[in-house]
């Protein structure tokens, strides 16, 4: 699935009790014209990829909710050079895989909330 998500929108990625959520790509900023950008003020073309924030906060889960604009987002599309004065959005596309729960931090008992490893690499964790 991939989809963009503008300001003051909240990207979630859910899949089935059976699966997990694997980011393929993670991008932020104003990278093209479009739902979230309307019109070229001269500043279309920056962003950057949040692959590895994105991928923290939400591979390896069942569900996650992401809200655009956050402070990680921000000081990424600021490295890019992207204008503080326009609004930047997020363009992102996961999978659903399928998944074994596994509590990594072996703190709680197995969740919605907690990391879970899709079961090809279920056997690098000591679940």
């Amino acid at each position: 699935m991939s989809a963009e998500y503008c300001q003051n929108e909240e990207f979630r990625a859910g899949c089935a009790s059976s699966s997990v959520v694997v980011m393929r790509s993670a991008r932020y900023g104003r990278m093209s014209v479009g739902r979230c950008v309307r019109r070229d003020y001269g500043f279309v073309g920056c962003g950057s990829d949040v692959l590895a924030i994105t991928d923290q906060l939400c591979s390896g889960r069942r569900n996650c909710t992401v809200r655009v604009p956050n402070s990680w987002y921000d000081d990424a599309a600021r490295r890019a050079r992207c204008p503080e004065d326009f609004k930047n959005y997020l363009q992102v596309a996961f999978d659903c895989v399928d998944g074994q729960c596994c509590d990594l931090h072996r703190e709680r008992k197995c969740a919605d909330t907690i990391d879970t490893v899709p079961v090809p690499w279920a056997g690098h964790f000591h679940c």
